[in-house]
């Protein structure tokens, strides 16, 4: 069998083309069996999913009398599966991933993570004020979000007449109603 070319030949699952690549023989046996090696460039693993593949050996020799004798073997259609780069991590186990392999992973992770923060932040943060019946409130996204504030009805204004909201935290801001525009905010 050493003096037979070894052909693969297989189907590729996406674009369902036909290839095939002569297997280079290897100098050493792979445990007391033939080992054929693929070339670097194949394009056996271009498209991912099942391919089907199989093996033909050929070779040819002239007989004593001087006609050509040919010499065709094939082996049993089988399939492989290819798996998309993507999914290799469901495979690999973390202890035969490398260093570098990890940092990227934590890199991926890290990003996944502010990338639901930001999501999260645009969901709640305020970016507008809602004003009704002298109740102010901070709104997001159309939403009222933290706590209600009742203006007061008079007594309680600054020395420019402007009403002064308390808030829990003993912090005040004092806030101008205007009733085109809803509220101004006078000083913070």
């Amino acid at each position: 069998m050493t003096l037979f070319t070894a052909t693969l030949e297989y189907v590729l699952p996406i674009s369902k083309k036909y290839r095939s690549e002569n297997l280079i023989l290897s100098e050493e046996l792979y445990k007391e069996q033939l080992e054929y090696i693929l070339p670097i460039d194949t394009a056996l693993t271009q498209e991912h999913g099942d391919i089907e593949l199989q093996i033909t050996f050929t070779y040819v020799h002239r007989s004593k009398e001087g006609q050509l004798v040919q010499h065709v073997r094939k082996t049993t259609p089988t399939t492989i599966t290819i798996t998309p780069i993507a999914a290799w991590s469901d495979f690999i186990p973390d202890d035969a991933l490398t260093s570098l392999d990890q940092r990227l992973l934590k890199i991926d992770a890290m990003i996944q993570d502010l990338n639901e923060f930001n999501d999260n932040l645009d969901k709640t943060k305020a970016d507008n004020i809602s004003l009704e019946k002298n109740i102010i409130q901070l709104t997001s996204h159309g939403n009222k979000i933290g706590d209600a504030h009742l203006l007061p009805s008079g007594g309680n204004v600054n020395e420019n007449g402007v009403p002064v909201v308390e808030f829990g935290n003993t912090t005040s801001r004092s806030v101008e109603v205007n009733k085109d525009i809803g509220y101004e905010v006078v000083e913070f």
